[in-house]
């Protein structure tokens, strides 16, 4: 399982900024828990006084062979002025979720 935070960006020629990422971690218990954390600057601006941040799990947790799978969590938004956010805690089964991806890291 990996995971991975970014802050997404809706203007067509910006990339998303990555935030944090945790993994590789193997695991055979029914649940892990993890921190992620880190730094953002410079979103916002004109229109858009928000980040918007998504969760991303990558994941070859399933019951019919090992083909990595990807689940992203939907976005959730963050004052651009916050000095600390919170992400909304998140407790559910991944087994045989997601879209199959070739991405790992």
């Amino acid at each position: 399982m990996i995971s991975k935070i970014y802050s997404s960006s809706s203007i067509y020629f910006s990339t998303d900024d990555k935030i944090d990422f945790f993994g590789p971690k193997c695991t055979r218990e029914p649940s892990y828990n993890y921190k992620l954390s880190g730094k953002q600057d410079g979103d916002g601006g004109f229109w858009n006084t928000f980040y918007e941040l998504d969760f991303y799990i990558i994941h070859n947790c399933t019951n019919h062979g090992a083909k990595m799978r990807q689940i992203r969590r939907n976005t959730q938004y963050a004052p651009a002025s916050a000095l600390f956010v919170e992400i909304k805690p998140w407790n559910s089964s991944i087994t045989n979720q997601g879209q199959e991806t070739a991405e790992f890291f």
